[in-house]
């Protein structure tokens, strides 16, 4: 545990669809079901021909200010500077069932390419499971963290809920709401140089922070496994042509000197992973999340 601040993977991976998979990461996680190799119903050698030809919605199921709305707005910008042709990319923001809805828009929208979304994993593992509304954490997975960890670590804990994200819940910390709390890494660092938290432990198996046990030292390497991902996902479907060219802007995008210096004062690190990779890092933590979500899954 942490002393209002913690130390929990959180990951913005950014889908390369078939050629690659980009990641805007800073600890790991994984993918969701909609970021699978896209269902294709024909090729068509055309497909991305003059694509785009008009502005590309970008979902994100959560409310504006949060981390994914955070990123999809910085990024989004400079996604554009690497379109084949001049396209905006327009943020849309469905905040409601705990991302759920969200999801269920992407999910429908035609495979067209010309709607993306971001979305959250282990998130979504429980919003699929879950029944009633959705626990307090962002989407789940800091509720997630703090179960799984606490459990690890033989803490007995009580979990104070109520708050809508987690530099929220932070700040309730700090004010003196709980004793500790668990959050990402960019989020709990803004905190720390500030002075206003201290970090206990990481739940990295090598800690990035000098001088604070992690997973390795606490005797507890599964700590490694709990992460946050953030997915750059589109609808089945779409042509793989444009896969591609969205996959090669958002590649461009990434390694942008204005989003690389971005990502490290935000304490966020980019690497890049293929499809396969991906795939892998998906499988495992599904297969994390099944074999915890007795204690994550209510109802």
């Amino acid at each position: 545990m942490v002393d209002a601040g913690g130390r929990l993977r959180d990951e913005l991976e950014l889908q390369a669809w078939e050629s690659a998979m980009v990641k805007l990461t800073r600890r790991e996680v994984v993918a969701s079901t909609l970021a699978a190799p896209a269902l294709v119903y024909g090729r068509n050698a055309n497909a991305a021909a003059g694509f785009p030809n008009k502005n590309i919605q970008f979902v994100i199921p959560y409310a504006p200010g949060g981390g994914f709305d955070v990123y999809v707005r910085f990024v989004g910008p400079v996604v554009e500077k690497y379109l084949p042709n001049k396209a905006n990319i327009v943020p849309i923001n469905v905040a409601a069932g705990g991302g759920s809805r969200g999801v269920a828009q992407l999910y429908r929208s035609r495979p067209d390419g010309y709607t993306v979304g971001i979305l959250n994993i282990p998130g979504m593992f429980i919003l699929q499971q879950q029944q009633g509304p959705s626990v307090t954490g962002p989407e789940g997975t800091a509720y997630a963290a703090t179960l799984i960890g606490a459990q690890l670590l033989g803490l007995k804990t009580q979990l104070i809920t109520g708050y809508k994200g987690s530099v929220d819940y932070v700040v309730a910390a700090i004010r003196g709401d709980s004793d500790a709390v668990i959050a990402a890494i960019p989020t709990t660092m803004r905190f720390v140089r500030g002075g206003q938290v201290r970090v206990l432990a990481s739940f990295e198996a090598h800690s990035s922070i000098p001088g604070v046990p992690d997973a390795t030292a606490l005797g507890q390497p599964e700590l490694d496994n709990i992460a946050v991902e953030r997915l750059i996902a589109a609808p089945p479907g779409v042509p793989p042509e444009i896969q591609n060219t969205l996959s090669m802007t958002l590649a461009k995008a990434l390694a942008d000197p204005a989003v690389v210096a971005w990502a490290k004062q935000s304490d966020i690190v980019m690497r890049s992973r293929t499809p396969q990779e991906a795939v892998a890092i998906l499988n495992q933590q599904r297969a994390f999340f099944e074999k915890w979500k007795k204690y994550l899954v209510t109802g």
